[in-house]
């Protein structure tokens, strides 16, 4: 638990500028590039505004790795009870399994800060919300506490998607990567970066769905669910449009999942008992 909330603050103050723009180009109907986006959130309130409504998933970092990881673990163990495997030596599928059900689980921790980040980082809110407690505290006044709620469906197929594939590749990369040039950290931020913007590719879609639902006020209506979202985003601005922020989105996720495994490694073993000596 103390591994996974201390890689989470970590990859939360290194990786907020990508995703801000991320956010940004989700929400844009408009095929605007990283660097406009860049600018154009330069140009509102400086460098700082790339930090706007870190807040609230700064506040969630703490549960959401905590429940990540030691959820992964767990779900590992009983799954890997369930196929006759060991968790030392684990059947792909099952690490891919436990990573959705862990990815899935976090999701419902999760979701109530990225309804307050994603109403943060939309530009549509610059002037209505003046920080982060200001917009949690109008949304349940004027929204009722279920707009805390809103895609938490998607929100849900999202991470499990990612978590799955991004465990998954980890455990590949590991049989077939020993690294002897790398110091161990460094091997484990470069197998989580790879695996981190390789997963992705899978959960893209779900994540420009998630953006424009948590975007909403409670009086639209129009993106309404996963799957709905995605063929609506689809049919009226191209497929193209799923993967829209997928430069900033695999930079961010890349980064993060580097540093998530890089740090939780390390911090597990500082906090693993040395043998002892005997005289």
């Amino acid at each position: 638990l103390l591994a996974g909330s201390i890689c989470g603050v970590t990859e939360c103050l290194c990786c907020q500028p990508l995703d801000m723009l991320k956010t940004r180009l989700q929400l844009d109907p408009s095929r605007v590039g990283l660097s406009t986006a860049a600018r154009a959130v330069m140009a509102e309130r400086g460098l700082l505004q790339f930090w706007r409504g870190i807040l609230p998933p700064l506040a969630g970092m703490v549960p959401k790795n905590a429940v990540w990881m030691a959820s992964n673990q767990a779900y590992l163990q009983s799954l890997c009870a369930l196929a006759g495997c060991t968790v030392e030596a684990p059947d792909p599928s099952t690490v891919f399994a436990a990573g959705f059900l862990s990815g899935a689980t976090e999701a419902t921790v999760v979701n109530p800060f990225e309804c307050v980040k994603v109403r943060m980082q939309s530009p549509s809110y610059n002037v209505l919300y003046r920080n982060s407690l200001h917009c949690l505290t109008h949304m349940l006044h004027h929204e009722g506490i279920t707009s805390l709620t809103r895609g938490l469906e998607v929100c849900i197929w999202r991470n499990g998607v990612w978590t799955g594939h991004y465990f998954h590749f980890i455990h590949r990369l590991r049989s077939v990567w020993s690294s002897s040039v790398l110091t161990p950290p460094l091997h484990d931020f470069a197998l989580g970066t790879i695996a981190g913007a390789a997963a992705v590719i899978f959960n893209n879609p779900l994540d420009v769905a998630k953006s424009r639902i948590q975007n909403q006020l409670a009086s639209q209506h129009k993106y309404r669910w996963s799957l709905q979202a995605v063929y609506l985003l689809a049919k009226e601005e191209g497929c193209a449009a799923l993967y829209r922020g997928f430069g900033a989105k695999c930079l961010r996720m890349g980064l993060g999942g580097g540093v998530v495994l890089m740090t939780f490694d390390t911090v597990v073993k500082m906090l693993q008992p040395q043998p002892q000596h005997q005289p």
